[in-house]
């Protein structure tokens, strides 16, 4: 009596990546120290992710702010705001958290990173595609913003060069005026 045979079928890779994604857990790093590259941030994390990491993702500061410094004489190297890391198991992404948030980085003695600190938080009934969606609306609302910006502007340019014209008409005249007197 032999038992019967289970009949899996193959999942297909849409059916995969939701599953990977459904136990996978991101963790948010509210400050990344300067200069800091991301594959030396997943360096540092990964042997306290053994199923593995997914993704990184590193907000880059302002461009403004890296300008103006590489002006004055500063750095050149590009440095990173906060950023957001992906772990393939929710259980391991928590214990991360709870393991170094507030700890130091560690690392070589010697090394750059060796005494900044980690700050870390897991969100909770978070997922990589929230922070897909996020960066999107963002960034269609910096679009928004920056077209209303233009319009404003030449609607300001178009007015001005309005007035320069009414007032070298207005010249114009009073000069022909003076003429005749």
């Amino acid at each position: 009596s032999s038992k019967p045979k289970k009949n899996k079928t193959a999942l297909t890779p849409f059916e995969k990546a939701e599953r990977t994604t459904r136990h996978s857990g991101v963790l948010y790093i509210s400050r990344v120290p300067p200069f800091m590259k991301p594959s030396t941030l997943r360096n540092l994390l990964t042997p306290h992710a053994p199923s593995g990491l997914n993704r990184l993702f590193l907000t880059p500061e302002d461009s403004t702010t890296h300008a103006s410094r590489v002006r004055q004489g500063g750095n050149k190297k590009k440095s990173y705001a906060d950023g957001w890391v992906e772990f393939v198991s929710k259980k391991e992404a928590k214990i991360a958290a709870e393991l170094l948030n507030g700890g130091i980085m560690g690392g070589k003695k010697g090394g750059f990173y060796h005494d900044d600190l980690w700050c870390l938080k897991y969100l909770r009934g978070f997922k990589w595609r929230d922070l897909n969606e996020q960066i999107a609306a963002e960034n269609a609302e910096r679009t928004v913003r920056m077209r209303e910006e233009v319009r404003r502007t030449r609607k300001e340019n178009r007015a001005f060069v309005m007035d320069v014209e009414r007032g070298k008409m207005l010249e114009g005249m009073e000069r022909k005026r003076a003429g005749r007197a």
